[in-house]
């Protein structure tokens, strides 16, 4: 059987490009051959570390009135966070791999997102799946855990599923534009969306009752939850020509964080951010560049730059909103 691992990557911080490569060697024993898809340029270390690499350089954003949202509300302010526009690129990275997949006549194809390092017995388990599937004649493998809902409805998971590249193309055309998003008539998750498209096919679905991290309970699954760190610059529809920059990191951290807050190269904040902590500062439309520096255990992670004048409200607007009382 001619078998691939396709990881859906976006590594744009060192931290996520040292995951990915973590994953990649933790997968290495997996008699499975490798494919990264992308819309963010990998280096050529990762690159060599594969046998193909996709990159789609035109990435659409889910609508943001079709996307879920992060929200906190206390007794001065609401604020929204849209940082959770990821499906559809998510589409675009899964329907460039099950084609090419499909052309370079593989019979069976995982789907992993690009936050799990597997244990070494869990990757034995990736295997037997695929057995069993064989075994019981399936075409594909999904997780639908028993305990979660979405809207009243299973889903299945999308972090990691197992197909039939032939069959899976066949039986669900997956959006790659806004238009089609919208055609297509798709719901706030990517998870239950799977689940409405394609349950009246389960009968040829190895399913697994729990969700995927339970399932291979000595790897680390889903280490990127969007919810972990939030750090935006908001639109402030109180007072638009006061932008919010709002932080706040999420109960699942087992680490702290340390923000830097430079303007125009002056730093005017230097502080920790504790798991379940938050912090907002105002800021002021005077055509500044705001830069923002996050460090974890002293090692830079990513920097965040944006000039703050009326140009670039419509940017902030989309990134999010906070409205005070």
């Amino acid at each position: 059987m001619k078998k691939l691992i396709v990881i859906g990557a976006y590594p744009n911080t060192p931290k996520k490009e040292e995951v990915l490569i973590n994953e990649i060697n933790s997968l290495k024993n997996s008699n499975f051959d490798f494919m990264l898809v992308s819309h963010y340029p990998v280096s050529i270390e990762l690159q060599s570390m594969v046998d193909y690499y996709i990159y789609d350089k035109n990435q659409t954003l889910t609508p943001l009135e079709k996307s879920p949202y992060y929200w906190f509300k206390t007794d001065s302010f609401f604020l929204r966070v849209n940082n959770s526009r990821h499906s559809l690129p998510i589409c675009q990275n899964m329907f460039n791999a099950f084609k090419f997949a499909d052309i370079k006549k593989y019979d069976f194809v995982y789907f992993i997102e690009n936050d799990n390092l597997f244990s070494e017995n869990d990757v034995t388990k990736l295997n037997q799946l695929v057995d069993t599937m064989v075994e019981k004649r399936k075409k594909c493998i999904f997780f639908k855990p028993e305990g979660y809902r979405d809207s009243g409805s299973y889903v299945y998971e999308t972090q990691l599923f197992g197909i039939t590249p032939s069959y899976f193309n066949e039986i669900l055309k997956l959006p790659v534009t806004e238009n089609e998003w919208y055609e297509h008539l798709m719901p706030l998750t990517l998870e239950l969306a799977f689940f409405q498209k394609l349950q009246n096919y389960e009968h040829e679905f190895l399913i697994i009752n729990e969700h995927s991290s339970e399932y291979f309970s000595e790897s680390d699954i889903n280490l990127f939850r969007v919810e972990n760190f939030i750090l935006e610059v908001l639109y402030n529809v109180t007072d638009p020509s006061t932008p919010i920059l709002y932080c706040h990191s999420g109960s699942r951290n087992s680490y702290e964080y340390r923000v830097v807050i430079k303007i125009n190269n002056k730093i005017i904040d230097d502080k920790i951010v504790y798991p379940t902590h938050w912090f907002y500062t105002s800021l002021s439309l005077r055509d500044d560049e705001l830069v923002i520096e996050v460090y974890e255990n002293n090692k830079l992670e990513y920097i965040k730059t944006i000039t703050l004048n009326e140009t670039n409200l419509e940017q902030i607007k989309e990134k999010g909103l906070i409205e005070f009382n």
